[in-house]
Order: structure tokens, then sequence, then C-alpha cells
């Protein structure tokens, strides 16, 4: 795979405006990728001449970030490339794996129990599914493990992932969906998910009166928009987040 075509990949991946920038230096040096994990947070990837031989050097930029942490985050991302630079695709690997990492790394205030046990929604939105029984199979797993109410929706090519539970379950089935091999790629090997983007997660203060795991499969968009209103609180979620990618689909 090219570097033109793995940047063509993460641009797809994160492509809600000013989430993404790539920067091409004028005297053609190196390519200098720009990602906002949030408001405060976010992270540059200088991608050197010899790429993929040298992995791609990474500055963070958040504001109650210690030295500890950011030696830390250092040690730690050494550690990642250690263990995944051979597997090839490493910029949009490397991102995700940023971007579930680094707001561990956050020094301001521990997070209060409070916090911890709080309900969430997350939506992510999955590029696709090349094996899906055993996708969904693995989901349905993590729901049961991790106590979720899930809901995987189909409509046309558009994948979405909605998972509702507390904040830590909710946040450690995301880290798991993108760690383990849960689906397989073009030639047939078992591979992580390195293409699910977060469209949004936020807290929510409701009961969604769900089952574990649900899969629901969409003909027309109207199913999908009566869907998300029959979910309470999630009105504004499909507003703000899902609406656009029906009218892309």
């Amino acid at each position: 795979m090219t570097l033109e075509t793995e940047i063509q990949i993460v641009k797809s991946v994160y492509c809600r405006n000013g989430e993404f920038v790539d920067d091409v230096a004028d005297c053609c040096a190196q390519r200098s990728l720009s990602l906002r994990i949030d408001s405060e947070a976010h992270f540059t990837m200088s991608i050197p001449t010899d790429y993929p031989a040298c992995a791609p050097h990474v500055a963070v930029t958040i504001p109650v970030m210690n030295k500890d942490s950011a030696k830390k985050l250092n040690e730690d991302l050494r550690t990642f490339y250690d263990d995944n630079f051979d597997e090839g695709g490493m910029l949009l690997t490397t991102i995700s794996w940023l971007i579930d990492t680094i707001p561990n790394y956050r020094t301001n205030r521990p997070t209060t129990r409070k916090e911890s046990i709080e309900n969430c929604v997350s939506v992510m939105h999955i590029d696709h599914m090349r094996s899906k029984e055993n996708y969904l199979k693995s989901l349905k797993r993590l729901s049961e493990q991790l106590k979720t109410k899930t809901i995987v929706v189909f409509y046309g090519k558009l994948i979405l992932l909605v998972i509702f539970g507390l904040a830590n379950s909710v946040k450690e089935f995301t880290k798991n969906v993108r760690s383990r091999k849960i689906d397989i790629d073009s030639t047939g090997k078992p591979c992580k998910e390195r293409m699910m983007s977060v469209l949004c997660n936020q807290p929510y203060h409701h009961r969604p009166g769900l089952e574990t795991f649900s899969v629901r499969e969409c003909m027309e968009k109207n199913e999908v928009v009566r869907l998300f209103r029959s979910i309470e609180g999630m009105d504004l979620i499909h507003n703000n987040f899902i609406e656009s990618l029906l009218h892309a689909n």
C-alpha cells in the first residue's frame, strides 16, 4: 500500500470539518498529518521520506499532560511500533491507537468514580465487514461480557455501531473492537479493525429499553430515522451525526 493510498483512507475515515489536516512541506522533505481529538488535544505525525522503513514521528499537544505522562506515552508508542510496525498500513493503525490512548495521559484530574459509572452512548461508523457473521458474533460476545446494550445498523453500505452502557464498559468495548482480530482482510487472514471512526461519545441519561444485542437491517432511509427517534434521547445524535451519512449513502 502506498503512502498516498494510506492518506486517502485516513481522510475518508476522519472527514469531519477541521478534524484532519494534510500538510505537504514545500521542500518535499516530509509529509505532516494533523488530527484533532477534541477541543484541547491534537497530534501531528511527521512522515519521514524513507517511510515505511522508518516509523512516523508523533508530537502530541495536550495542555494538561506533564513530563512523566509524556515520557510514558513515548515509551508506549515505541512498544506499539515494535508490536505492529511490520503489519503494513501503519498510518491508520497508529492514528486509531493514538485516539484511543492519548486521553489516558491527561493529568489535570483523575477520573472520578461518578464519571466511571456514568451511563454514556457511543456511535461508531464501521467502513466494512468482510466476515459479517464472525464480526457480529464478536460484537455480541463483547456486549454480553461488558453488559452493554448494542445495536448494529445496516443501511446500504452504511454500518453503524451504537453502544449504551457504563462509561468504562463502552470505552473497553471500543478498545476491544480495535485491538482484536475481529474481521478478515482481502486475503482472508484475520485482521484488526482499522477503519472504524467514533462519531460521538457522550453522557446518556435515559433508559434505551433495548436488548443486550440486536442487528437492524434497514432497506430505506426512513427506517434508520425511525429507529433512532424511537430510542429516548437519540434525536439530537441522529440530527448531528447520522443524518449527513444517510444523505451520502
